[in-house]
């Protein structure tokens, strides 16, 4: 969501990707953890965090809601 924020596009897919992330989102509030790093040489090794994930997605979240109440 970002990068197509990032380049002006907002294509239909974009309202199906805040629904989804909005779905997503643990009891919580954080999201579930997703690699953002991969290594090793058949890059079986990979970090990620729920912390990180949760940014990423309140980044694009709160992008989303500017961009509509603009």
């Amino acid at each position: 969501m970002c990068s197509l924020l990032n380049l002006g596009c907002q294509p239909p897919e974009l309202k199906a990707a805040v629904q989804y992330i909005v779905q997503a989102q643990g009891a919580t509030g954080e999201w579930p953890r997703w690699l953002l790093y991969y290594g090793g040489p058949k890059l079986a090794v990979g970090w990620g965090s729920e912390e990180m994930t949760t940014g990423y997605c309140l980044e694009a979240l709160a992008r989303y809601q500017a961009l509509v109440n603009a």
